[in-house]
């Protein structure tokens, strides 16, 4: 009985000098502080160049002045990697006007006509027409003339877009291609005459010789046809298909100005007289152009 006695006292004894030493070489505890993030200041880039010369790899740090960015090999300066390229300037558009032009410029010639002689004053218009349109001239509506002194007829400004689109800028009295502006700041010169345009009157018998001239036709109505498309008509004057017989015309998007397509349907079986610019149509043969409602007479 002693010696479990002894036995539990040794064993107590050992316990309590372990749990000692366990207690002496355990470390205190303590709160763990926070991760601080490294401050930026004093930061440098570094970036890695390529010696252009000798091909070494060199790097480059953002400290070091930018004399001293050289190849660490072959000496050569070598770029500022850390410094943006200045931005590339911008090309000034410029305006280079193309080297063809097309048949009608080069059918009409223009020039300045301020104070050459070539100019009238709102007094010599009196009595004089549009030699396309037989509308009384007016200045305010824009002033051509054919350049053939032989000649000398006026246009409007409408008048003259008409005859550069569909007569290639020939004068539709004489066929020159010599129209100009004319201005109405100074007196026109005396050798310079104010010419007036009464169309030749033509017969079925004698239209064709006719071709790029206004021209006067009176004659009855055999029929009018209207295109599939419900744009164009055709006042024939023969009893023919619309490519071959002699026709009246309203160019394209003037049948409004005309009278419309009331009007114009309404024109068959009467006799009519016709303004227009006699042209020969490639595929729809001889007809009469007219743009406003003044060239027809019922």
């Amino acid at each position: 009985m002693e010696l479990i006695a002894i036995i539990a006292i040794a064993a107590f004894v050992i316990w309590l000098v372990t749990k000692w030493k366990d207690s002496s070489t355990a470390k205190p505890s303590r709160s763990v502080p926070p991760v601080q993030p490294t401050p930026t200041v004093g930061f440098q880039r570094e970036q890695i160049v390529t010696c252009p010369r000798c091909g070494q790899r060199n790097r480059l740090r953002e400290a070091d002045a930018p004399s001293q960015f050289r190849c660490g090999s072959c000496r050569t300066e070598l770029p500022n990697p850390f410094t943006a390229p200045p931005p590339k300037a911008e090309p000034i558009p410029t305006f280079r006007p193309s080297a063809s032009r097309s048949s009608h410029d080069t059918a009409v010639s223009f020039r300045d006509t301020t104070g050459d002689g070539n100019a009238v004053t709102t007094g010599d218009l009196s009595g004089l027409v549009d030699a396309f349109t037989g509308e009384a001239l007016n200045a305010a509506l824009g002033l051509y003339q054919c350049g053939n002194r032989k000649c000398g007829v006026y246009y409007h400004r409408s008048s003259f877009e008409v005859i550069r689109s569909e007569n290639n800028g020939q004068c539709v009295a004489c066929l020159s291609a010599s129209i100009r502006t004319i201005s109405t700041t100074a007196a026109q010169s005396k050798s310079w005459q104010n010419v007036s345009f009464e169309p030749d009157v033509i017969t079925l018998d004698n239209y064709r010789g006719h071709v790029g001239r206004v021209i006067t036709f009176e004659g009855i109505v055999r029929k009018v046809l209207k295109s599939r498309s419900g744009r164009d008509y055709a006042v024939m004057f023969e009893d023919k298909d619309w490519s071959d017989g002699l026709k009246m015309v309203v160019f394209r998007g003037k049948i409004t100005a005309v009278g419309g397509g009331d009007f114009l349907r309404g024109l068959r079986g009467r006799t009519i007289r016709v303004r227009g610019l006699l042209q020969k149509h490639r595929i729809f043969g001889y007809q009469i152009a007219v743009s406003e409602r003044r060239m027809i007479q019922v």
